[in-house]
């Protein structure tokens, strides 16, 4: 006979439910589901499975030929102390299918000692009482993991799966699912099994850093560095300028690029800057199963490494912008947007490239290393940063500056302009940092300079395209046209 919800939230007897055990002449135990089991002869066994009402209580009445489980978790008090005595009794002997195994290392016996312990140590979440969880799936996980936290099933799924299915948690729907099961057990797993790696001081051979070459800017191997500006400015050409650098020096390189086609654009700068155009690879997109999509990094990092694989010798990566290839990832989360430059870190470590990340700068003020678009998680995790400027004296002229650099001493601020475009540096370094060079470029006083250099430089291309005339008489018409001397002589050194 079976009695159910005999015991109250704090795991006592009910009112009433203990005359049962005290009344009963034969074995009493605790079931799997919590219930009390109470095995003996009776003067009329019922023919089939009956159900009564005694008390208030629900009794299931089992005929002889009826199949039960046996748990062994005897309930102190009731008559009989070991079943097989009772068994003896009813059959006259007992067979050896039913005698007590004493190693308690089969499969059920397990399943049901680990069922036992985890019941009673948590009997709140056991009873499906999901109280202090955020979600119910949540309670699903902590159970899970309780369970597969007991070294004799963590890596038996199926009694994992069985324990679980006996607790009160089971009774959603969800539980029932092999595929939301398995996830749970799967996720407790890799939980329970993970290990810190350890890696001693000592056993570590010390490296200088490698650096990729260029001119004026040197870029950290194995690392992911960054370069941020304002749109317009050539920062993409900027990149390109530094691929034909790598390849003339037998270097190959990679270009993710969304905003600038590959024909009429990216490949003519190559051309322009003596680039070696079969050491430059374009990665377009990502074709599974015959369907191509594009290049979500958080997914496609296999993929990227497996590119590099089939490049002679990689040495640079550019991704322009990085915003346009982290798919779901919230660029303004640290935390997601770290573990995403965690594993790119991982892949320019493992491969000894540069990876480039190119970026927008937000447009509120304050210092240099929050400039960058999104989360401060992108200058945090690159080990050099530069911020790419309009001169505000010179809209023609930009200025490359330090924005963080954690391997190489702080360096000068590089100045370049665009010739036919060309990138063509400076050769003379700029002793202004970017926090200053920022500054300089937000004061509105710069803004309208630079307004007011452009339209003194169109003024001068209309006065002078149907050939030169004196200065004295471009000066008169420049007042009559409201701009200034200097302005005018600015604009006229700036067109050469």
């Amino acid at each position: 006979a079976d009695i159910d919800k005999v015991r109250a939230e704090d795991g006592r007897f009910k009112h009433g439910a203990r005359r049962f055990v005290d009344a009963w002449r034969g074995y009493v135990e605790r079931s799997r589901n919590g219930n009390l089991r109470f095995i003996g002869m009776m003067d009329k066994p019922p023919d089939k499975v009956r159900n009564r009402t005694i008390d208030g209580f629900s009794v299931e009445l089992f005929p002889r030929n009826h199949f039960v489980t046996i748990t062994g978790d005897r309930i102190k008090g009731s008559a009989a102390e070991d079943v097989t005595g009772v068994f003896t009794a009813w059959y006259g002997s007992v067979e050896s299918e039913i005698k007590p195994k004493e190693s308690g290392n089969t499969p059920v016996d397990l399943v049901d000692r680990v069922e036992r312990q985890v019941s009673e140590n948590f009997p709140e979440l056991w009873r499906g009482n999901t109280g202090g969880y955020s979600s119910k799936s949540e309670a699903d996980a902590a159970l899970m993991l309780l369970i597969v936290a007991d070294e004799r099933v963590t890596h038996n799924e199926s009694a994992c799966v069985e324990i679980f299915r006996r607790s009160g948690l089971a009774d959603r729907k969800k539980a029932k699912r092999n595929d939301y099961m398995q996830r749970t057990y799967t996720a407790a797993l890799d939980f329970q099994t993970a290990r810190p790696e350890l890696i001693c001081a000592a056993s570590i051979k010390p490296k200088a850093v490698e650096w990729l070459r260029s001119r004026p800017i040197n870029w950290p191997r194995g690392k992911i560095c960054m370069l941020s500006g304002d749109p317009g400015l050539g920062k993409s050409t900027y990149t390109i300028s530094l691929a034909a650098q790598v390849t003339r020096a037998g270097g190959d390189v990679l270009v993710l690029t969304a905003e600038d086609d590959a024909d009429d654009t990216s490949v003519p700068r190559l051309m322009a800057h003596g680039a070696k155009l079969n050491r430059v690879h374009f990665l377009t997109g990502i074709t599974v199963k015959g369907k191509r999509g594009f290049v979500d990094l958080n997914h496609n990092l296999p993929q990227l490494s497996q590119a590099l694989e089939r490049v002679d010798n990689p040495q640079l990566v550019i991704i322009d912008p990085i915003a346009a290839y982290i798919g779901g990832v919230d660029d303004h989360r640290n935390a997601e947007l770290r573990a995403l430059l965690a594993r790119v870190q991982e892949l320019a470590a493992e491969r000894g490239v540069v990876v480039l990340l190119v970026s927008h700068l937000r447009k509120s003020g304050g210092s240099a290393v929050i400039r960058t678009q999104g989360s401060v998680a992108y200058v945090a995790a690159c080990r050099a940063c530069w911020l790419m400027i309009r001169d505000p004296e010179n809209p023609q002229r930009r200025i490359v500056a330090p924005q963080k650099l954690n391997l190489q001493p702080s360096e000068f601020s590089y100045a370049f302009t665009l010739d036919n475009g060309r990138v063509v540096w400076e050769s003379t370094p700029i002793a202004k940092t970017a926090d200053e060079l920022l500054k300089d470029a937000d004061e509105p006083q710069y803004h309208d300079k630079a307004y007011a250099q452009d339209e003194a430089r169109k003024f001068l291309s209309t006065l002078l395209k149907d050939g030169p005339i004196s200065a004295n008489d471009a000066k008169a018409q420049a007042r009559e046209a409201g701009i200034a001397s200097r302005t005018l002589d600015r604009a006229k050194a700036s067109l050469g």
